[in-house]
Order: C-alpha cells, then sequence, then structure tokens
C-alpha cells in the first residue's frame, strides 16, 4: 500500500478511476490491474500517474501521466510517485513514452530527471514516441526520505505562522 503524509487531502488511489482518466488524454487503453495515483481538486481529477507493465523487482516499470492542473502537483506527490515503484515495487527503471510532438510532456519529464532520447519510429498513428527514462539512482525526488521532508515542512509550516503572528 502506498504511504501518504496525513495531511494530504485530495490524493486517490482509485486505480482504474485515475489510470481511465490519464488514459482518456493519452490514447490506449486502460489495462486492468494498472495502478494509479491522482490528485481530486473540487471532486475532479487534476493529475494523475498510471504504472503498467511492471517486470519484477529489480526490473522496470511503465509511467504514464496527466496533468490538467500543474498547480496541484507538490513536492510530496513527486515523492509518492516514485517511492511507489522505487522503493515499494523494487524497480530499477522507470520509462515513458512520449509523442514526439509533445514539447509540454516532454519538457516536464525532462525536469523530473527522465533522460534519454530514444526514437521509436511509428510508435503514434500520427507520429514517433521518445522513450524516456529514469533510474532510481538518479531519482531526485528520494533523496530526502519521507521523515526528513516529514520533519522540514513541519519546521517550514512554524516559521510561516510564526511569521503571519508577527
Amino acid at each position: 500500500m502506498l504511504w501518504i503524509p496525513e495531511d494530504f487531502s485530495g490524493f486517490t488511489q482509485d486505480s482504474e478511476l485515475v489510470g481511465k482518466w490519464v488514459i482518456e488524454k493519452a490514447g490506449g487503453r486502460y489495462t486492468q490491474g494498472a495502478t494509479g495515483i491522482g490528485i481530486v481538486k473540487h471532486g475532479k481529477l487534476e493529475v494523475g500517474i498510471m504504472y503498467d507493465g511492471f517486470t519484477g523487482r529489480g526490473g522496470s516499470i511503465m509511467m504514464s501521466s496527466r496533468c490538467d492542473n500543474p498547480k496541484a502537483t507538490s513536492k510530496w506527490f513527486y515523492w509518492a510517485i516514485f517511492d511507489y515503484p522505487f522503493n515499494q515495487l523494487g524497480v530499477k527503471r522507470c520509462s515513458v513514452l512520449v509523442h514526439e510532438n509533445n514539447e509540454r510532456a516532454l519538457n516536464l519529464n525532462k525536469k523530473l530527471g527522465f533522460v534519454g532520447d530514444t526514437v521509436i519510429k511509428d510508435y503514434f498513428p500520427d507520429g514517433d514516441a521518445v522513450l524516456l527514462a529514469m533510474y532510481k539512482k538518479d531519482c531526485k525526488w528520494l533523496k530526502e526520505s519521507r521523515n526528513e521532508m516529514c520533519i522540514r515542512d513541519r519546521i517550514e509550516a512554524n516559521h510561516t505562522t510564526l511569521a503571519k503572528e508577527s
């Protein structure tokens, strides 16, 4: 089971809901049994990650995503979406496939830490795909443990509260 902070509201692990929502925009088909993680704001999914193609501990997994509201994400969400495959499932590599013309998704994935530019010709009906990968050792989102993040967040929250009171 995916661990999340107690105060992280709007988080859903309804895999079917998230998976179908992600695929609705990304294309393809939802695979029964795929795992999904998402953020719900005002009763509407705004960000979702779907995991599929798990090859086993020490192997890899594919990630598909959809983000209708980038402001809905947080460091906790990024930590959670990489903690699940790398620490809980034990994979060495996460991969994403992005349409060659989807500059927004390519840029976002590279900012997250995915690397590589392997082109898969004619993968999509209307163009090529770019295969990007991230290895656990390179995942910047897992550099801090969840306990360190909790402590830092509490300290930051206390500083914010004190600043407002002054």
